[in-house]
């Protein structure tokens, strides 16, 4: 016999919402039962409209792995979230204070995140690409500009922050390395754990400082660093798209 799903309110957000894809608005939301793990960032969803959690015998419907969240102030009970993979959700809560309480969750992992403009090499030279990094599950996403935050969307059609084609590649983050040049003093490098190779460059110091600072450093004591095979990019075309 199975149990119910060991949850713990500390750990995890969960419960019943009406969830659907953004590129199927056509379609009804779906009932599922929904956990978000606070420090993985990952949200699974079970195909089950009971308001109770699924036993832990129930294979997940579906996952990801949060990267932006949005709330649509118009509809209180609904807000919309953006995987690292660059899939975007449509969830309707029960209530609006149903809503809120998710919302919460998701603000204080978003908020972790650091982002902001950077230039990143690709093959055909460098291109100023808005990157963000989540330090809670080591994922970078690159956009090809900063996502809109729609303030007042209701829909999927006013929620510009999921509908323009930004979203470029994706990836998980092993460790990054400072990697000065004389046409890029302040650069970087960020490797992944296929040993793929990311090469950014900040403005100045302090920026450079501030993605440091968040990133995992390679540790020479620890491991030998890879040698870089290319551009990364799990999910895009990188810098030169």
């Amino acid at each position: 016999r199975f149990s119910a799903l060991r949850l713990s309110e500390t750990e995890h957000v969960y419960g019943p919402l009406q969830v659907r894809r953004a590129e199927k608005r056509g379609q009804k939301p779906a009932p599922r039962y929904c956990v978000l793990g606070k420090e993985t960032c990952v949200l699974t969803w079970y195909a089950t409209a009971s308001t109770e959690a699924p036993s832990n015998g129930q294979r997940p419907d579906g996952s990801c792995t949060i990267a932006l969240a949005d709330g649509a102030p118009a509809t209180p009970d609904l807000f919309h979230v953006q995987s690292h993979e660059g899939e975007a959700f449509e969830c309707r809560a029960a209530s609006a204070e149903e809503a809120a309480r998710w919302k919460r969750s998701l603000d204080a992992i978003t908020s972790r995140a650091i982002s902001g403009y950077i230039q990143i090499k690709g093959r055909r030279g460098w291109k100023r690409r808005w990157v963000l990094f989540q330090p809670l599950c080591k994922k970078l996403c690159i956009y090809r500009a900063q996502p809109l935050v729609a303030h007042s969307a209701g829909t999927f059609a006013d929620a510009h922050i999921y509908q323009q084609p930004g979203y470029r590649a994706h990836g998980e983050v092993k460790w990054a390395a400072r990697r000065p040049s004389p046409s890029q003093p302040f650069g970087f490098s960020i490797f992944t754990p296929d040993e793929g190779q990311w090469e950014l460059a900040a403005p100045t110091a302090k920026e450079m400082r501030r993605w440091l600072d968040s990133l995992p450093i390679f540790d020479p004591e620890a491991a030998v660093a890879p040698t870089p095979r290319g551009p990364a990019g799990g999910g895009g075309g990188g810098a030169d798209s």
